[in-house]
């Protein structure tokens, strides 16, 4: 959300919460308490975007959000009947009940990722659970990036840790756009995992 739009959001929350004990009164000490917070808002930009109520505010916010962002959303459907999941983490559809947690297959932590010069893009970390294999997708949605890119290649690199040896696994990826490697650079290392799905087991 911009600042004006969670600013709306935080509003109509405590409107809600305190809607019988503040009024509009400027004297109202609890009403100027809520403003000092900025718990509540007087500014009519921010009062504006919820003149059509609060639905309609949820839908213009969402619907702005998605066309800025073309690409970055991930809208997480059903593979039988395509309709959207609860979260997108999910892997089972509340509609048809079909459920596609047999994808998974792998789960893996990045430590660290930078650009092969003339070569894929690389994810250094340690596979958690499971198998990995060339031709599985890793799923990045859990970092906040809508993408779930297809492993080109797996390769090993030793690393010197104070005296200590590791030896991480590198999963190479050649369809990330420039702006998805700076993220993936710019947050290393990650506390979440990620998941692999291979999207023909069955």
């Amino acid at each position: 959300m911009t600042l004006k739009e969670a600013a709306a959001f935080k509003h109509h929350i405590t409107s809600l919460k305190f809607r019988n004990t503040i009024s509009n009164d400027t004297n109202d000490e609890r009403a100027g308490f809520l403003q000092e917070k900025g718990w509540i808002s007087t500014d009519q930009e921010v009062l504006d975007l919820l003149k059509d109520g609060y639905d309609q505010f949820r839908i213009k916010t969402a619907e702005r959000i998605v066309n800025e962002n073309p690409g970055k959303i991930y809208f997480n459907k059903c593979p039988d009947c395509s309709k959207l999941a609860r979260t997108p983490q999910a892997k089972q559809c509340r509609y048809c009940g079909y459920s596609w947690h047999q994808q998974i297959v792998a789960s893996f932590q990045i430590a660290s990722a930078f650009q092969m010069t003339g070569r894929h893009f690389f994810v250094l970390g340690d596979i958690l659970t499971g198998n990995i294999k060339v031709g599985m997708n890793a799923d990045f949605t859990t970092l906040g990036l809508a993408i779930k890119p297809v492993i080109r290649a797996i390769e090993f690199s030793r690393r010197n840790d104070d005296g200590l040896v590791w030896e991480d696994v590198g999963l190479g990826f050649s369809d990330l756009t420039d702006e998805d490697k700076e993220f993936l650079i710019s947050k290393c290392p990650f506390l979440t995992t990620i998941f692999i799905e291979d999207h023909n087991a069955s």
